[in-house]
């Protein structure tokens, strides 16, 4: 019963990055598989190149949602792709993290009204947690999402 209760108030999200050839286009599908989550945010990087946002529109996946993005980078065709997607439960207590490469993570989220960020933990450090020795995604080139399909 307890396990039940735990996946019904957990976030489960899935992440993988698909390059297809020859048109050289990458793609980026998030799943959730477990309870809502908000504020979703990724960071994905390769090579020279990072593409960093909040999931559009609205940062919010419900339960089985899927969305497929199609990012702006210029695929390289290497595989030194990275990719981390983070958001938080819906009372705000925990920082949720999911990276490409199938780890998982949970930080409590920062406490205190008067404080401006919701958690200690920044982007680069989420990223940095998963993969040691990936680039500082700031410092790179930033590329946009061309495009955003929600789940049909």
């Amino acid at each position: 019963m307890y396990r039940q209760w735990s996946t019904g108030t957990t976030p489960a999200l899935s992440v993988d990055l698909a390059l297809y050839q020859p048109m050289a286009k990458t793609f980026m599908t998030i799943v959730s598989h477990g309870a809502p989550v908000k504020k979703v945010s990724f960071v994905v990087v390769e090579d020279q190149q990072a593409c960093m946002s909040f999931l559009p529109p609205h940062g919010f996946l419900t339960t089985g949602e899927r969305v497929r993005l199609q990012l702006g980078l210029d695929a390289a065709g290497s595989n030194a792709q990275v990719a981390v997607v983070y958001g938080f439960d819906l009372q705000g207590r925990y920082v949720y993290a999911w990276a490409a490469n199938g780890q998982s993570g949970r930080w409590r989220a920062r406490s205190g009204r008067l404080l401006r960020r919701p958690t200690d933990l920044s982007a680069v450090q989420i990223l940095q947690r998963f993969y040691p020795s990936a680039p500082d995604p700031t410092t790179l080139e930033q590329r946009p999402v061309v495009r955003h399909e929600p789940a049909q």
